[in-house]
């Protein structure tokens, strides 16, 4: 599930008779295959990237990291990974940021 956070989508069930494609999808033989190129993908999420150039440009943000570079043990809850700024392993955010109501929400709202 969480490869599809980054996608809107809509889950639909659909009878087997009704979904001839994915059932013929699902048998696949192995003759079939050959000479096939598979590939992984990994979805990107944008609004963690969002998340990163809002906060960059945060005063906030900046004077917190700066405290965190200079005395980390004056700082020692708060880690650095990707750009983000966490506070004991969560995302720490500055109350004006726009984020903060979003991630507040429960998942079943959106």
């Amino acid at each position: 599930m969480s490869k599809l956070l980054g996608y809107n989508y809509t889950i639909q069930y659909c009878a087997s008779h009704s979904n001839v494609a994915a059932d013929a999808l699902s048998r696949i033989s192995k003759e079939d295959n050959f000479g096939h190129y598979y590939v992984i993908t990994i979805p990107h999420f944008q609004f963690l990237d969002e998340l990163c150039t809002t906060l960059q440009r945060d005063e906030t943000y900046t004077q917190l990291l700066n405290g965190i570079n200079q005395d980390p043990v004056a700082f020692s809850n708060y880690t650095l990974q990707d750009g983000l700024i966490l506070y004991e392993d969560r995302i720490w955010l500055p109350f004006t940021s726009p984020f903060r109501e979003i991630l507040m929400q429960p998942l079943w709202w959106m």
